[in-house]
C-alpha cells in the first residue's frame, strides 16, 4: 500500500493532477449549480432528518461546489458555519 501511495505521489508530482480545475472553475458556478430540494427532502424525510432552513440548503449548495470545483470558499454569509462543519 505505501509503495502504491509513493508511486501514485510521483506519477502527480511529474505529471501533474488529470483534473482541469481551472475548466472546473469556469463550468461549476454558483448561479449554475442545480440543487434538487424535493430529492432532498425526501432524503431527510426517509432518514428522519429535518431539512432545516433556508441556510441551510446555502450551505449544502455551497459545500457540493466545493466538491465540484476543489476550491475552497467562505462559507454563505447568511449560514451558521457551525452546521457548515458537521
Amino acid at each position: 500500500m505505501a509503495s502504491a501511495l509513493a508511486q501514485l505521489a510521483y506519477a502527480l508530482d511529474t505529471y501533474g493532477a488529470p483534473i482541469d480545475y481551472a475548466r472546473r472553475r469556469a463550468t461549476f458556478t454558483y448561479a449554475s449549480l442545480a440543487f434538487d430540494h424535493h430529492a432532498f427532502k425526501r432524503l431527510c424525510a426517509q432518514h428522519g432528518w429535518r431539512t432545516g432552513q433556508q441556510h441551510r440548503i446555502s450551505l449544502l449548495r455551497w459545500y457540493l461546489l466545493m466538491l465540484l470545483t476543489g476550491e475552497i470558499r467562505p462559507p454563505p454569509s447568511n449560514a451558521n458555519t457551525r452546521f457548515a462543519w458537521n
